[in-house]
């Protein structure tokens, strides 16, 4: 599964390890990679069905949406 995150703004140094922190410890998570101005994830499919939750959860902390690609 393959997962855009948009526009994600870090206000210092400290800010951007918790986020990609919280990213790395996703049910499932493989890699992450920055194009364009956003985050590109893929996660195993078939990961915790409460993945989009956790997803959801990191985005409204850092004001930025996500979109899920098949």
């Amino acid at each position: 599964m393959k997962i855009e995150i948009k526009g994600v703004i870090f206000k210092c140094k400290e800010d951007e390890r918790v986020f990609f922190s919280r990213i790395h410890a996703l049910p499932g998570f493989k890699c992450v990679a920055e194009e364009g101005g956003c985050l590109h994830l893929v996660i195993e499919v078939g990961a915790d069905p409460s993945l989009e939750e956790k997803i959801q959860e990191i985005c409204d902390i850092w004001n930025t949406v996500y979109r899920v690609f098949d």
